[in-house]
């Protein structure tokens, strides 16, 4: 991209022509060429400086490109630069987005199917309205026949809110799904990815789909659901590759793994009454997220009885979003067959008046830990009154946790991560607790609270959460001396 395209050059030019001529003739001339020398060097940087996008090599440039939500945007790039006008169509993994009118969504779509010459994934956003489903048949058939698309990612929606829908609606949704993956056999066969939002889906929908769906490796629902009391039962065809499955928003009573020998991650946000899994096989899985705001009517669980099956789990997330603790502490033996593996423990939104110690079983639990991050929320998402007061019905009372088995040591435990931290007991005691505990701990890093994704919240100068948290240097060099004092290890503490 050049100077030109930005007009950089035009004002460089001009502002040239200006200090040039501002000490025309007197005494003053030496000065004003000097000045115009020193201007002129200043204005030689800032064009390099604007063009410096221009020096990237273009596998880089592409790169960037797709990284882009929609390619369309990157096609739209072209007008800045003769370069630019060939980089989008070697982008391998194209995404389209058909957000819009049918007319105003193919138009474009079209033009770059016709300039592609081929692709490694091509992955399509779109409505399930029997328009869209005919108008991408076609244009992907002939792509896919003829090798030109090796694999495809479908996200598909539905043109109604999931809760805008009634029932029936999302049936009819899941019917239309269901006949556009019959007709469409040689598109669904090469799907690596399908995000489906706003659908009533039962056991036989998915069995369907996964046979269809002979190459998909990730499954996503959001907003999918059937009758109150459903159990989602997903058994997977023995030649099925799928490896990643994630349900949000799906208020099935539970879901149960039957057969997923392959699966390697799993992400469950929101759930009801009972435990949200029921894991018969999935030797694999290695990645479990589970995210909930425990209702009056949860059962708390042990994650020991839950994940009893597994054996290779390496990293675990658990989000509490700022309501109860919805685990029970549990002695480490039984929870040690599951965390034997596990490498890296993350808990976020944990609320404020929450104690801490309770959170020692895990680490206890999970000898090979290297990495444990904590993130605690202090802040009130801003809320309507009638939002919160219905969060007060819902909600239990939050209590606290208790647990006093902290005599142990932990041997492989190097960094120690505390989002929300303030130098008050609970942190403090805490935090020393781990140091003393964690034989090769080497880094405890402590910051202020992370940003809040449902209300987003940001700690920072415009934001009045009457906050203890360190912000001078002074401050920080205070605790960060006071946390290690009287300890044996090498342990640094960096307060950010």
């Amino acid at each position: 991209m050049t100077a030109e395209a930005y007009g950089g050059g035009a004002r460089a030019r001009a502002r040239v022509k200006v200090v040039s001529g501002a000490g025309g003739g007197g005494n003053g001339g030496a000065g004003s060429r000097s000045a115009a020398w020193n201007s002129s060097k200043e204005i030689s940087q800032e064009i390099t400086n604007v063009d410096r996008l221009s020096s990237l090599p273009d596998d880089v440039l592409i790169a960037i490109l797709d990284k882009l939500e929609d390619t369309m945007d990157a096609v739209a790039t072209t007008v800045l630069s003769r370069r630019y006008v060939q980089l989008p169509w070697q982008i391998n993994r194209p995404h389209l987005s058909a957000s819009s009118s049918l007319l105003k969504a193919l138009s474009p779509m079209r033009r770059f199917m016709a300039s592609i010459e081929a692709m490694e994934c091509l992955t399509l956003d779109f409505f399930l309205t029997d328009e869209f489903v005919s108008a991408i048949q076609h244009l992907l058939s002939n792509a896919i026949d003829s090798g030109r698309i090796q694999a495809l990612c479908f996200e598909i929606r539905t043109m109604l809110d999931g809760m805008e829908k009634t029932g029936e609606q999302m049936l009819e949704d899941t019917q239309r799904l269901l006949r556009f993956a019959g007709s469409s056999t040689n598109l669904f066969a090469s799907l690596k990815k399908l995000h489906l939002k706003n659908l009533w889906l039962i056991d036989s929908d998915i069995e369907v789909l996964l046979t269809t769906c002979r190459r998909l490796e990730e499954l996503k629902l959001y907003h999918c659901n059937s009758s109150d009391g459903a159990v989602l039962v997903i058994d997977v065809p023995p030649q099925s590759e799928l490896k990643e499955l994630e349900f949000r928003m799906c208020y099935y009573e539970q879901v149960e793994l039957r057969s997923v020998p392959k699966l390697t991650r799993l992400t469950i946000k929101s759930w009801l009454y009972r435990p949200p899994l029921l894991l018969c096989l999935a030797p694999f899985l290695e990645g479990l997220s589970l995210t909930n705001s425990a209702l009056r009517t949860s059962e708390r669980f042990k994650l020991s009885e839950l994940l009893a099956p597994t054996r290779n789990l390496s990293s675990i997330s658990l989000n509490f979003e700022n309501q109860m603790i919805w685990i029970r502490p549990e002695d480490a033996q039984p929870l040690n067959y599951v965390f034997g593996n596990l490498t890296f423990l993350s808990l976020h939104r944990i609320f404020a008046e929450c104690n801490l110690t309770w959170m020692m079983f895990l680490l206890k639990a999970a000898p090979c830990l290297e990495k444990f991050h904590v993130a605690i929320q202090r802040h009130s998402c801003c809320h309507p009154e009638d939002v919160i007061n219905r969060m007060k019905t819902l909600h239990p009372k939050k209590t606290r946790v208790l647990w006093n088995d902290v005599d142990f040591k932990h041997t492989n435990l190097q960094k120690l991560e505390i989002f929300g931290f303030e130098p008050d007991d609970k942190c403090v005691k805490f935090a020393r607790l781990v140091m003393e505990r964690s034989i090769r701990l080497e880094k405890v890093i402590l910051c202020e609270e992370e940003l809040c994704i449902e209300c987003n919240f940001e700690n920072d100068e415009t934001f009045s959460t009457e906050s203890w948290y360190p912000r001078s240097k002074d401050e920080k060099e205070f605790w960060e001396k006071k946390l290690i004092h009287g300890m044996s290890s090498r342990v640094k503490v960096f307060i950010l």
